[in-house]
């Protein structure tokens, strides 16, 4: 059975709507101001709300905006009603997230239909984030046991042999023991790094995220992506592929840690992605009023149909190239890049190369 609440201040329409509801069979909650809905909601967290726009204690927008920034009731769909139908009020709650709009005086059929649409059209999202979270669930079953414990057995079997070994082994051989665990930890690193990035953009509301990137600064674009050219080259024996055009310094509005994150990311694609002896080329410059930065490869490529799937946890042609990685890459590119109000692009054919290019504003001075 569907929980509805309706919040509306005039006893009359919500005890109308109340028991007309029940008569059709759905489960009511009624609050008289937002407020009280409010509490109600978190309480219940029905599958619909409807809320009249002007009440006493906390209007309709304030309860909408409340509800929206409540991560266990974001997703709900909410209805408004309203004795005046000004396109002023419809645009307002539109903006803050309504997803209907009906005006009093209203018939019951008409409330009946926006209800129905909106419990079905909340059904197929289930289902489809019930199918995504089942194909996430089955990708983490699979790579990341395998994705930690690799570099892990790594850093262990090569330190083991070290402190056993240490004064029968030649310096070179240790050497090369000590890269390896050195290469292993960065890999182990970047894979924790990911997957906690990943629970950040997962498990934080909207306001939350934007608390969390406000007022940040980044100005030293060109020594980040330096130092990070350097370490992946060292880790991936790439140095001489690396072609650099240009690289401009310019204060962009992000987090340091996120800025070196989406240039790591699409640095270390590109080295995964094409074979040693090909070409990289990066660069960074000026366009307009933003920051873009662009990296190509010579690589396998990718389809038009993969482009149009980059998702958490999803590799393609794992089995046939078995590439390491959790699948988080590129994912993780693309929504800091949104987050940041810039832009991703990826264009790419198989057996040619891939091309991605970022932008990202400019703070204003």
């Amino acid at each position: 059975m569907y929980k509805i609440l309706v919040v509306e201040d005039d006893s009359n329409i919500r005890n109308g709507i109340a028991n007309f509801l029940k008569f059709e069979n759905y489960s009511v909650q009624t609050a008289e101001n937002g407020k009280i809905g409010f509490e109600i909601a978190k309480d219940i967290v029905p599958d619909l709300i409807i809320s009249d726009i002007m009440m006493p204690v906390m209007d309709g927008y304030d309860f909408l905006t409340s509800i929206r920034n409540h991560s266990a009731l974001s997703h709900l769909p909410v209805l408004f009603l309203s004795a005046k139908s000004e396109s002023s009020m419809i645009r307002s709650g539109m903006n803050l997230g309504a997803d209907d709009y009906i005006t009093k005086p209203f018939s019951f059929d008409e409330l009946l239909s926006a209800i129905k649409t909106r419990l079905s059209r909340k059904e197929t999202i289930q289902d489809k984030s019930q199918a995504k979270l089942k194909s996430i669930r089955s990708n983490l079953i699979s790579l990341m046991p395998h994705e930690y414990y690799t570099p892990l057995n790594s850093i262990l079997g090569f330190s083991e042999v070290l402190r056993e070994e240490y004064d029968t082994l030649e310096k070179s051989e240790a050497l090369e023991m000590i890269s390896s665990i050195f290469s292993s930890g960065k890999r182990l690193q970047n894979l924790i790094e990911n997957t906690l990035l990943y629970f950040w953009f997962t498990s934080a509301t909207k306001s939350e995220l934007d608390y969390d990137i406000e007022g940040e600064i980044t100005s030293n674009c060109s020594e980040i992506i330096q130092d990070i050219l350097h370490e992946e080259s060292l880790i991936y024996e790439r140095n001489s592929d690396l072609e650099i055009n240009e690289l401009i310094d310019c204060e962009l509005s992000i987090r340091e840690d996120h800025f070196a994150k989406i240039h790591k990311e699409l640095i270390i694609n590109a080295i995964k992605f094409s074979n040693p002896g090909t070409p990289i080329t990066i660069s960074s410059k000026r366009k307009d009023s933003n920051y873009l930065f662009t990296v190509e490869d010579r690589g396998r490529g990718f389809s038009d149909e993969q482009i149009k799937h980059i998702d958490e946890f999803t590799q393609f042609n794992r089995k046939m190239y078995e590439q390491q990685g959790q699948g988080l890459g590129l994912f993780l590119t693309k929504k800091l890049v949104e987050i940041y109000k810039g832009n991703f692009h990826i264009s790419s054919l198989l057996g040619m190369g891939t091309t991605v290019k970022i932008t990202l504003p400019i703070s204003k001075e």
